[in-house]
């Protein structure tokens, strides 16, 4: 390997000047010196010359909204979120026959598929980067990696709230004040503690779904691992564990009338009855956050026939979850169907929030061959499947190649689709939709850059082809059918170490030659360290958390887990004690 000592010194600077700044409120990413190279690393990459660096982009096509024109030309918008579906539970599926998903394989099949399409690691911060059309680092929502983000989601539980909530807009208000008439349905999941993070205060003129982050599928009550009655008192306050809510403009209320039906089926029989009643004046916005296929172990509580014969072979909780994303597809196919009846101009879209897990308490999806899981930055938790449909509104079908993010749907919506000029001049939204619909195969034409997380500590960016992960916890491959059950926190699940990665994500998708100890690649490292440098200087939003939050070690957050009034140990308990949360 080439000298290393420029790269040292460089480091020692920089530590120096951290040292400095550190008395500052924020803090200033300072990446640590490069260890030695990995006795069993090859160091034989050829010194590939990439500029790194980019311009200030991310709002240059922003401008701001006057005045928008209401009604005639905008096609509704049918949104659909599925919840920890992985890339290897769609399309080229390595186990799950096409009898699974036929409605969203045919679908994608007409339309277009978005084969570079990137979320976040875990529900909260992919629903916050969707909504508010910014990444993680300004929503309170970029430390994401294992056991912090456990942390997050513990301190969290009763919130979800984004950092300076009241200030956030989410792309639901935007298309509500560009003339969409605006409802919701299924997972929420972005705050509750209070009634302006709720949905009717973000544009939704109606909302069937649950604040928190998973519930019973047939019960609606928040999970639990044991079997207790479905109310309880704490600190003299009584709370009720089921989590199914039904809002109005007037406000949220609990919906106990639906208790015993199956999510997916429910959210699916009250989208159909939305877009029924879709106005010839407006354009309608749905979003449908479906709740599978998220720790469904259920057998068939769908009560639909299923494709036996497809999902006998399969391990029974591979079974299981090929049962419930059937239930899914199934509930796709008749929102299709119900709009065609309809009008032929709307668009579908169709995304995972997040990677699968195949591992611990979820243990049923799968994201092979790509590296890592749900929780990890590594394209199994970050790269996700995703297809948009339209009769009306594509030049052509086949796939779209463009580096695309969550956070891409408000500009996409609002400029591609509505016709608005966007009232977002500090979102990282960028309009997709002219590359959608004609499938170009640039890759980075619309974006080259996703700042998947940015702290003081850790990082993970991607600019083009390069993906860098500063003091990321390791995963490994989970091949299919291999799950590993049991306790989450376990080495056969992770490696919690934290390590230093740089990916050519376009040679190797699958991520299997780290070069961040290659001196060949020192320049795309220092493009890097800038760029992170750069987002806490000037980007980087604090998240304060409620007071009594658990934000200690393992102790504390075992402490506040053991103190559940059923001493369960599943974080998920009281969603509504927010004075605790």
């Amino acid at each position: 390997m080439a000298d290393a000592a420029p790269w040292r010194r460089r480091t020692a600077a920089l530590a120096a000047a951290a040292a400095v700044g550190s008395a500052l409120a924020l803090a200033v990413f300072v990446p640590w010196r490069r260890t030695a190279v990995p006795a069993n690393m090859s160091a034989g990459a050829p010194a590939i010359r990439v500029d790194v660096s980019r311009p200030r982009s991310a709002a240059s096509a922003v401008k701001t909204l006057s005045d928008v024109p209401v009604g005639a030309g905008r096609p509704d918008i049918v949104h659909v979120v599925l919840d920890d579906v992985g890339m290897n539970d769609l399309w080229d599926s390595q186990d799950l026959a096409p009898e699974v998903f036929p409605h969203m394989l045919a679908l994608a099949q007409d339309g277009v598929r978005l084969t570079n399409y990137y979320g976040q690691a875990f529900c909260t911060p992919a629903r916050a980067a969707l909504m508010s059309g910014k990444f993680g680092h300004r929503t309170g929502f970029a430390n994401v990696d294992v056991d912090s983000a456990a942390t997050l989601e513990i301190s969290a539980w009763g919130n979800f709230s984004l950092a300076n909530a009241g200030d956030q807009i989410f792309l639901s208000q935007r298309l509500a004040t560009a003339g969409y008439e605006v409802h919701g349905v299924g997972k929420w999941n972005l705050g509750h503690c209070n009634a302006a993070f709720l949905p009717p205060s973000r544009g939704f003129k109606s909302y069937l779904g649950y604040y928190g982050a998973g519930i019973g599928y047939v019960s609606h009550e928040v999970e639990q691992s044991g079997n207790v009655e479905n109310s309880f008192t704490r600190h003299f306050r009584d709370y009720s564990l089921v989590d199914m809510q039904r809002c109005t403009p007037q406000g949220c209320l609990s919906d106990a009338s639906v208790i015993g039906e199956y999510s997916t089926i429910l959210f699916t029989n009250e989208s159909l009855r939305r877009i029924d009643g879709f106005s010839a004046e407006n354009p309608t916005y749905l979003y449908v956050a479906y709740h599978g296929v998220h720790d469904d172990k259920q057998s068939n509580a769908s009560g639909l026939d299923y494709p036996a014969a497809a999902l006998e072979a399969l391990e029974e909780r591979r079974r299981n979850f090929g049962i419930a994303l059937h239930a899914v597809d199934h509930g796709v196919g008749l929102l299709q169907q119900r709009l065609e009846k309809r009008s032929s101009d709307y668009v579908l879209v169709v995304h995972s929030d997040n990677g699968g897990s195949p591992c611990g308490t979820y243990c049923d999806s799968s994201n092979a061959p790509y590296r890592g899981m749900k929780f990890f930055d590594f394209e199994g938790g970050l790269k996700l499947p995703a297809f948009v449909y339209s009769p009306t509104r594509l030049a052509s079908r086949g796939t779209y190649d463009g580096l695309m993010h969550h956070v891409d749907w408000t500009a996409t919506f609002l400029r591609g689709l509505a016709g608005t000029l966007l009232d977002c001049s500090d979102c990282d939204s960028r309009d997709h939709w002219s590359a959608i619909s004609s499938n170009s195969d640039d890759k980075y034409e619309i974006r080259d850059e996703v700042a998947f997380s940015v702290t003081a500590e850790a990082a993970t960016l991607r600019m083009k082809n390069y993906k860098y992960m500063y003091q990321r916890s390791n995963s490994t491959w989970f091949k299919v059918g291999e799950e590993v059950t049991g306790s989450f926190n376990t080495q056969a699940c992770m490696d919690s170490s934290a390590m230093n990665f740089l990916f050519d994500v376009d040679a190797d998708p699958y991520e299997t030659q780290n070069l961040y100890y290659d001196d060949a690649y020192v320049h795309v490292l220092r493009g890097f360290e800038d760029e992170a440098a750069r987002i806490m200087r000037e980007e980087y939003v604090h998240r304060t958390l409620p007071p009594g939050s658990p934000e200690g070690g393992a102790d504390t957050i075992a402490a506040f887990l053991a103190s559940s009034p059923t001493n369960d140990t599943v974080k998920h308990v009281t969603p509504w004690d927010c004075a605790m949360s």
